[in-house]
């Protein structure tokens, strides 16, 4: 778990996470970050009080930029990203086995020793429960306290006792305090009252005793901010829900979500052997009523998961479906065990399954995150059809720096999904348009003989953050150098003079007018005589206000196209709009943009 999180640079949430928990630990409220509640955050964010980082005047806390405040503390204030990665990591990955334990246990105590084996391992070798292991967010933590709940509550309702209902509420709590989509197992209640409505009244009061301790869990995580942060946090996800998210999957873009996404996103991304035992279980399950009696909060669980992300707008990834993988272990454990007892022919199959499913984990280990089936043309193809957390969640710096390590660089251009800072991996780079929230650096490589690079994250590739998702299109059939980390297309564009046009196109097509000048000077080094670059360099000149430079540039574009040419008279135009007084308000950006603007801020 720990290892494959080592080999990653932080992913996009990791920034923000244990920096919103250890501020709320220092000021004793939770004041960033409320779109999530904050348990898990508070866990993360606990292992950095021996550092003693100041909360108070650092960059973003005054104005509540969390992802400002999260990079200050991760990256520039001198402990060390990669120590306090490793810090806030380390919690994930206890609740990571304690989870594995728990299948292990459950199933076995259900369905016998073999199902508890064969459920364990397929927990503990599904490379979406490897993925999110060893990372400092809230998804894998989730999961487990939603499985603890889904296993403990109804046993508490069945069997009553105020050690069980103080488990149960605690567990419930718990879990509703780490992730609001887990307000999906408060349906275990209701029907955990009706199956043991034989025990009269008092399992109606257990179950108000359960409700009240799961209620105060939540209440004393959020300290003295009180419940009213967390009505703001349902606030916030629910707007955010509303205004959509922007996402890629099969061909599509879109901000409304498709409820599809999810079941497709599960066929392509579990691997084969997974899905096949996770079909049998629930097949198993239902077959008799005394299998189903002891499986129903599992399959009701997994069903309400599976059901409220459908529903949802926001198609991020299959990480928001975790919880529904100890659930259908358990299941399949069950039904393997069953097999199991079937004579030597069966037991052989079991096994080679298990071998097929443990090689496949290691194939593409410590990549787990962009892990993808047969279905979706394995990890090589799937940006193809899936995008964000799925694939490319920023995780994949380290394995850009072990592949350029290898190669002479004189400069690399990074397009880069994510919120780590490159420099923390050892990469010198020079910024193009991507999600902006890296430093805007202008570097140059090592080599001054090197070659000249170019890396793009998948999720910039597929433009699935911009608005007419077609910015980076003409680079999507280009034949890779190598894809570190099945995350980042790496080219090889030494003094390719066309690519280096087509970048600076790119980039003046955003509006990043400083990033295109680097590729198109680069450009008009390489194709002297084309005058369509010095146009394209004085148009970024202009909209920069930059007059001297658009007028040298605009020069050149007459040098070589003629004073009665198009392009000379299209710089007439440009010059006009260099010596135009930059306005000091940016104009308002449409219903489109406004949206995205919001998303950055309080994804």
């Amino acid at each position: 778990m720990l290892h494959g999180a080592s080999r990653h640079s932080a992913v996009f949430d990791e920034v923000v996470y244990p920096a919103a928990g250890y501020a709320a630990w220092k000021t004793g409220e939770v004041r960033l970050n409320l779109e999530h509640p904050p348990l898990l955050k508070l866990l993360t964010g606990a292992t950095w009080l021996p550092t003693g980082l100041p909360v108070e005047g650092a960059p973003g806390w005054a104005e509540g930029n969390q992802w400002a405040f999260g990079s200050h503390l991760l990256y520039g204030a001198g402990e060390g990203a990669a120590g306090l990665l490793w810090r806030a990591r380390l919690p994930i990955a206890l609740l990571s086995g304690a989870l594995v334990l728990a299948v292990w246990a459950v199933a076995r105590r259900r369905w016998g020793p073999v199902a508890g084996w064969a459920a364990a391992a397929l927990v503990a070798l599904d490379p979406l429960v490897i993925a999110h292991a060893g990372l400092a967010t809230t998804d894998l933590g989730a999961a487990a306290l939603a499985f603890g709940a889904a296993v403990v509550l109804p046993w508490a309702l069945a069997r009553g006792g105020v050690g069980r209902v103080l488990a149960a509420g605690g567990l419930l709590g718990a879990a509703l305090a780490a992730k609001f989509s887990a307000i999906v197992l408060l349906a275990l209640l209701p029907v955990g009252v009706w199956l043991a409505r034989g025990r009269g009244r008092r399992v109606l009061v257990e179950a108000l005793g359960c409700t009240a301790v799961a209620a105060l869990v939540v209440v004393a995580a959020y300290g003295r901010s009180g419940p009213g942060a967390w009505l703001e946090g349902v606030r916030m996800l629910a707007r955010h829900d509303e205004v959509g998210h922007p996402a890629y999957a099969f061909g599509r873009w879109g901000d409304r979500g498709w409820w599809w996404y999810f079941p497709a996103a599960w066929l392509v991304k579990t691997p084969l052997v997974a899905l096949a035992a996770q079909v049998l279980g629930i097949a198993w399950a239902v077959r008799r009523r005394e299998r189903l009696a002891a499986a129903w909060p599992l399959l009701l669980v997994a069903g309400l998961f599976a059901a409220s992300a459908s529903a949802a707008s926001l198609n991020l990834g299959i990480r928001h479906l975790l919880p529904l993988v100890p659930c259908l272990a358990v299941l399949a454990g069950g039904a393997l065990a069953d097999l199991w007892r079937r004579g030597s022919p069966a037991r052989a199959s079991v096994l080679a399954a298990g071998l097929l499913l443990a090689g496949g984990t290691l194939r593409i280990h410590p990549d787990e995150i962009a892990d993808a089936n047969l279905l979706a043309g394995g990890p090589d193809r799937l940006w193809r059809v899936l995008s964000d957390s799925n694939v490319d969640w920023g995780q994949a710096l380290p394995s850009l720096a072990d592949e350029l390590a290898r190669r002479p660089t004189r400069r690399l251009y990074l397009a880069y999904f994510g919120t780590a800072d490159p420099h923390a991996s050892g990469l010198r780079y020079a910024w193009l348009p991507a999600f902006n929230m890296i430093p805007r650096r202008r570097e140059d490589g090592p080599d001054p003989a090197g070659r000249e690079w170019l890396a793009v994250s998948a999720t910039t590739l597929m433009d699935v953050y911009t608005t007419r998702h077609e910015a980076y299109a003409w680079l999507r059939e280009r034949p890779m150098t190598a894809f570190p980390g099945h995350a980042i297309a790496l080219y090889d564009i030494t003094d390719d003079g066309a690519v280096f046009a087509l970048l600076g196109d790119t980039a003046l097509r955003l509006g990043e007018f400083e990033a295109a000048r680097a590729p198109l000077r680069r450009a008009a080094e390489l194709s002297p005589e084309d005058a369509g670059i010095p146009l394209k360099l004085a148009l970024a000149a202009a909209s920069l206000r930059e007059p001297e430079e658009a007028v040298a540039a605009c020069a050149r574009v007459r040098a070589l196209a003629g004073e009665a040419s198009q392009e000379a008279a299209a710089c007439a135009s440009i010059l006009a709009l260099a010596r135009t007084p930059q306005s000091p308000e940016a104009p308002e950006p449409d219903s489109e943009e406004a949206r995205r603007a919001f998303l950055i801020r309080s994804k």
